[in-house]
């Protein structure tokens, strides 16, 4: 899961090593957070194991999607 443009470096990425069993993710919006709709679309990857990626530094991080994750997965 990222947000942003490096969604694309990812998608690149992935599609130039070979590699078809990775489901990226990107949030278009990050407030207000979409819970509902996001749980929705990863209902189908519940074995999954999630990863965030960023760009930004670490202390960047949108702060609201950690506060939740704990909550929401």
């Amino acid at each position: 899961m990222c947000s942003g443009k490096v969604y694309f470096d990812l998608v690149e990425a992935r599609e130039a090593a070979g590699i078809d069993d990775v489901y990226i993710l990107r949030l278009e919006q990050l407030y207000p957070f979409p819970a509902g709709p996001l749980l929705a679309e990863l209902e189908a990857y519940d074995h999954a194991e999630f990863v965030w990626c960023q760009e930004e530094p670490k202390i960047w991080a949108p702060g609201h999607l950690w506060n939740r994750r704990s909550s929401m997965f």
